[in-house]
């Protein structure tokens, strides 16, 4: 794909700024979806491959630093550029920290935004689009699966038999287990990974667009269908369609989409004549679909089209052998984003971790990985950088022990940065510190000072 056919996403809320630029990327060739906040981008990328989002920084519901930690936890190969006035140039540098790759100043100039895009789209190899890249990176999804416990080594060779029969599976598990790098892992080991593979939040779509996400709709066919737009099933002809939180789905549109299933075919809202459709189908849920089609609010028929397979990802609960793979691996890729010491954990710290219980799963000791780097100031991550709720868990003598660590390291670094302020004179040093001379090179001895 050419540079000019960059897929861009606007973000603003001010509609006399959003459409006129929205207007000219498109005559200098680029495919421009717009949005009016944050939450609305949110909810539009689930559907769409995006290269590059402009995003104002000020904005209702969701500002642009919000929308931009989510593009850089969840979209990490699409790049950002911020809005921004005057007022806020602070900010703008602040998001260019956080991961954005350029700002421009408003009033805003077509020509400098345009070029900007350029610029980032020819620093990629060869041009390639963020979904380009994404495809070469993802082609090795099993192994960003992580782990080496039983559990994980068994979950990895039943994604290798799923995807060599090209079923219809559905993935059960708890909210954060990793559902949708399973349904990844699916697509790239199978035949069809050259292709598409598009994700779909079930829940995360209003009832009223869910047909028109599915299966598209022609220009004019309800209020604001103002051009024609493929839905996510063409989109993803001959490759994967992953519907996840597919318990969320309204009964009318699950006898929609059994139909589509079944003809292998769909009609988008507004024509009459239908598209055929070749995909493969990866669901996902952390309900009981079983309970919801004894309850009635899910039908059977397609329970039973989407359930060809059944693969179930474990909570990590039930596979805390990994939790040190992971939080290290958590802990690198945190610290090659964010400027930290960091380098590990302590024991104690460690401990506390694989001693927690994980309601969240693997999304939860991602964050709390996450806040230790922010929250740790020096190159391993102690108990005291960890939430409470894991902390308790830890028995008292260990706290003791982490608690006069930290005491001696403190104690350490001053006598160091004392020193170095008197030019090495001990008997000043000693005199600063409040303590005999004697006393300094006993502590010199103890922490191997010369």
């Amino acid at each position: 794909m050419s540079i000019k056919s960059a897929r861009v996403m606007i973000v603003e809320d001010e509609q006399d700024v959003r459409e006129p630029l929205a207007e000219y990327l498109r005559t200098v060739g680029m495919s421009v979806t717009t949005a009016a906040d944050g939450r609305d981008a949110l909810m539009k990328l689930k559907t769409r491959k995006i290269d590059v989002v402009i995003s104002d920084i000020k904005m209702p519901n969701m500002g642009g630093m919000e929308l931009l930690e989510h593009l850089r936890s969840d979209y990490r190969d699409i790049d950002v550029i911020m809005f921004t006035s005057f007022g806020t140039v602070e900010t703008a540098v602040e998001a260019i920290k956080s991961g954005a790759q350029d700002y421009v100043l408003k009033p805003i100039v077509f020509e400098d935004i345009q070029q900007k895009i350029e610029r980032i789209m020819s620093n990629r190899p060869d041009g390639t689009t963020a979904s380009a890249k994404t495809a070469a990176a993802e082609q090795f999804a099993i192994d960003k699966i992580i782990g080496s416990s039983i559990q994980v080594q068994g979950l990895k060779e039943l994604i290798k038999r799923v995807a060599r029969a090209d079923s219809h599976a559905l993935i059960i598990g708890e909210s954060g287990t990793g559902k949708e790098l399973v349904a990844k892992a699916l697509h790239f080991e199978s035949n069809r990974k050259s292709h598409p593979f598009i994700a779909v939040n079930c829940a995360a779509i209003p009832e009223q667009l869910l047909e028109s996400e599915f299966f598209g709709h022609s220009a004019g066919a309800f209020t604001g269908a103002i051009a024609e737009t493929k839905g996510v099933f063409e989109s993803a002809h001959k490759g994967t369609l992953f519907l996840d939180e597919i318990a969320y789905l309204p009964l009318p549109m699950q006898a929609k989409l059994l139909r589509a299933i079944e003809e292998r075919e769909i009609t988008p809202i507004g024509k009459t004549k239908p598209v055929s459709i070749d995909l493969t189908i990866v669901s996902a849920c952390a309900k009981d679909l079983r309970e919801q089609v004894a309850e009635g609010t899910f039908r059977e028929e397609l329970f039973f089209r989407l359930n060809i397979i059944e693969i179930a990802v474990p909570p990590l609960r039930r596979r805390t052998g990994d939790i040190p793979e992971l939080a290290e691996f958590f802990l690198k890729e945190t610290t090659e984003r964010i400027v930290s010491p960091v380098r590990s954990f302590s024991l104690v710290a460690m401990t506390a971790l694989e001693n927690h219980r994980w309601p969240g799963n693997i999304r939860e000791l991602r964050n709390v990985v996450e806040r230790a780097v922010v929250m740790c100031n020096d190159e391993e991550i102690q108990l005291q950088n960890l939430p409470d709720d894991i902390t308790l868990n830890v028995p008292e003598q260990n706290r003791t022990t982490e608690y006069k660590t930290a005491v001696k390291s403190f104690e350490k670094d001053l006598i160091l940065k004392t020193l170095t302020h008197c030019d090495n004179d001990k008997r000043l040093a000693a005199k600063i510190l409040g303590i005999g001379l004697s006393s300094l090179y006993r502590k010199l001895e103890e922490f191997g000072i010369e």
